[in-house]
């Protein structure tokens, strides 16, 4: 993620209204890259080595940025950009647009503006900002990545190019077809790179349970990790469940999806019909 040279929409208000544009005027980015993370040792005296007993986030990706315009700027455009870009009471969306015509989405604020000025006499005005930038997470966003699977999910692979360390859960859609096999199916997805998440009857650690009855029409299977929730085709079904999400690694991640019954056989002829994950990837600043 690139900030210099790019104009912006901010909460809805585009930046070149006002031929506002991203700048570094020290030709220097930002000194970081994410939020603070902090650590907490475990001291081991037998070995006087420490280890790392927990690490989080504590604060959001915060720098400074250089906002600059192609002109003077008027009282009347100067009164408009502090209102609707400074200090607004919560985090607003910015779509970021590159030369490419490419748009990024982040929440962000920009907080406590100094003004830049240049020219002499009558010439003679403000011309930009400097501003905190703070973002929403501790890393920069680029906007939701949308992945559908194909039909044949079994052994494809899904590359998770998150910076972060941590999982990933994505949101996801999940489209069952109509079961007249004459038995109740259990339909199973498995990260083979992390666990087995399931949808289905079969109660063992670490799985989603969700019964595909016999003699059931096509049903469309929500889960929504941030909320909690878990549906069937708008009706919730978390209760029927452990309340396990499914997750990926950083990194390359491999699905793998099986049918069973009740007796625990495999069952042909009742693929997925479709399933579709919702991510974001967070970027470090660049």
């Amino acid at each position: 993620m690139v900030l210099t040279s790019n104009q912006f929409v901010y909460n809805g208000h585009p930046s070149y209204l006002y031929g506002l544009r991203f700048m570094w005027l020290d030709n220097k980015p930002s000194d970081q890259m994410t939020g603070e993370k902090k650590y907490q040792y475990f001291m081991n005296h037998a070995t006087n080595t420490f280890s790392v007993l927990s690490s989080s986030y504590k604060e959001p990706l915060s720098f400074d940025v250089d906002i600059i315009a192609d002109r003077v700027l008027s009282e009347y455009e100067i009164s408009r950009v502090y209102n609707i870009f400074f200090n607004l009471p919560n985090f607003r969306e910015m779509r970021l647009i590159d030369d490419t015509g490419t748009t990024k989405i982040f929440r962000c604020l920009f907080l406590n503006p100094k003004r830049y000025e240049y020219g002499l006499g009558q010439d003679a005005g403000l011309v930009g900002f400097k501003a905190s930038l703070v973002l929403e997470s501790p890393f920069i966003s680029e906007g939701n990545k949308i992945v559908v699977l194909p039909d044949e999910i079994t052994g494809w692979g899904l590359d998770n190019e998150s910076d972060t360390h941590e999982y990933t859960f994505p949101d996801i859609s999940l489209v069952l077809p109509a079961n007249d096999s004459g038995k109740r199916l259990t339909y199973t997805i498995a990260n083979t790179k992390d666990r087995v998440t399931r949808a289905g009857g079969i109660p063992e650690n670490r799985i989603i349970t969700v019964t595909k009855e016999d003699d059931t029409d096509e049903e469309t299977i929500e889960y929504k990790p941030k909320k909690g929730t878990i549906t069937a085709d708008g009706i919730s079904i978390i209760g029927r469940t452990n309340k396990k999400f499914f997750r990926l690694v950083p990194g390359f991640n491999t699905l793998a999806v099986t049918v069973m019954d009740d007796d625990y056989n495999e069952v042909s002829g009742y693929p997925i019909t479709s399933m579709t994950l919702t991510y974001r990837e967070d970027k470090v600043i660049t």
